[in-house]
């Protein structure tokens, strides 16, 4: 099992636009491609819509063209969307729903998902740049390393039973124990070489659009 993220590279910020979308998944313009800063609400209609439980949220233009969602009663309240260098970080928290890409542009719907007091609160949207503006974009797929510290754990409690198994059958001459303490031990080295490449194996990298050069 990997890890998504998804990792973006536009040249300006200030040339990328944000699109609201309706439950139809209709975009409008929220920030338009600028320079100047700005502010602009989420649409209450923006889905998923659970009626009274997202708080106030806006998407945020700094000054220079950098794009932030913003929430103050959120956590975080702050979300770098386009951060000053033009990269755009996608994982499990600010998640692609979809890519509708063109000739002529990039267009990558996500939803924007934080925790609140009463749980979470999300809105849909989507980030929208002329192929030009586009550097490059790279998936990134981690081993889920949650997964290789249970395995991991796993590991280590089966390989004792198993030991204690074998120690104990031996010394009391019990072959039904140590036939156990042996059926086990392969068990636990499974588990361990798994928890292992899941813990440590590097990232796999794919370069979806961009100079294979540039690195």
């Amino acid at each position: 099992m990997y890890t998504p993220q998804t990792t973006v590279k536009v040249r300006d910020p200030s040339g990328v636009e944000v699109d609201a979308e309706d439950e139809h998944g209709n975009a409008s313009a929220l920030l338009v491609p600028a320079a100047n800063a700005s502010s602009v609400p989420v649409p209450s209609t923006s889905p998923p819509f659970v009626e009274g439980l997202r708080p106030t949220t806006s998407v945020q233009r700094r000054a220079a063209g950098a794009i932030d969602t913003v929430c103050d009663d959120c956590d975080p309240s702050v979300r770098a969307l386009v951060a000053p260098d033009g990269t755009v970080e996608f994982n499990a928290r600010l998640r692609i729903t979809k890519l509708d890409w063109t000739k002529t542009e990039m267009r990558i719907h996500f939803r924007d998902t934080r925790a609140t007091t009463f749980g979470e609160s999300a809105f849909d949207a989507s980030i929208v740049t002329p192929w030009p503006n586009v550097s490059e974009v790279r998936r990134i797929s981690t081993p889920n390393r949650a997964t290789g510290l249970k395995l991991l754990l796993s590991a280590a409690v089966t390989g004792a039973l198993g030991g204690f198994a074998l120690q104990d059958g031996v010394s009391l001459h019990h072959s039904a124990t140590t036939v156990f303490g042996i059926a086990v031990l392969p068990v636990a080295l499974a588990l361990l070489c798994g928890g292992g490449w899941y813990a440590f194996a590097p990232p796999r990298e794919t370069l979806l659009y961009g100079d294979k050069s540039a690195r």
